[in-house]
């Protein structure tokens, strides 16, 4: 394996051609060791054999060079493994490029770390993806961020996962755009939690 001192050497042209054993095999000195650009030139082939040791190792600095591209074929075992701080580095425009599958790997911590502009621009597909226990990590000001369409379409098992705090801040559009099985599948905690705005403008179809 290369030594820290070698990696530094190593130009981004030569991180660029470096093959996905050859990556996967570096240490996580060696990585850490990196510039941004040299992060940046791994491969579109090699980026997915980092280990979630690695992963889990290097900076925030690295992990905010990140590329779109190179985010879109991390699995949800090395998008979990990055800290908090290195998850809340990645920018919303390149949050937007990881896989839905990958977000299945979120952590509740890592969850808490995102915006409201972060969680306006979220998929449809990447809200569902959250498992229940990364769900419980949506932030107050988060809940009310997510666009009324993408409330229309998030599974009644998602819903369910709602705990009251987060269902007292639905906003009177979104509690709108439940539908009569999304309803139901609150919780009575989460029910008794939702203010009058959003209580008068349920639709009458759903409840």
């Amino acid at each position: 394996a290369l030594s820290t001192e070698q990696a530094e050497a190593f130009s981004s042209a030569q991180v660029g051609s470096m093959t996905a054993a050859q990556i996967a095999s570096l240490s996580t000195g060696s990585l850490v060791a990196m510039s941004s650009d040299d992060i940046r030139s791994i491969s579109i082939d090699a980026i997915s054999s980092l280990s979630t040791f690695q992963l889990s190792k290097i900076g925030t600095e690295e992990a905010a060079a990140l590329t779109a591209d190179q985010l879109s074929l991390l699995n949800s075992a090395q998008l979990g493994a990055l800290s908090t701080e290195n998850f809340a580095a990645i920018t919303s425009d390149r949050l937007s490029s990881v896989s839905a599958a990958a977000f299945a790997g979120l952590t509740s911590a890592q969850v808490a770390t995102l915006g409201t502009d972060e969680i306006g621009l979220l998929t449809q597909a990447q809200l569902g993806a959250l498992s229940s226990a990364a769900r419980a990590g949506l932030s107050t000001d988060a809940v009310p961020a997510i666009p009324v369409g993408n409330i229309e379409s998030l599974s009644t098992s998602v819903l369910a996962s709602l705990n009251a705090e987060q269902a007292a801040t639905l906003t009177a559009g979104q509690a709108g755009a439940l539908s009569s099985a999304q309803l139901a599948s609150l919780s009575t905690a989460a029910i008794n939690a939702l203010t009058s705005d959003a209580i008068a403008n349920l639709s009458l179809t759903a409840v």
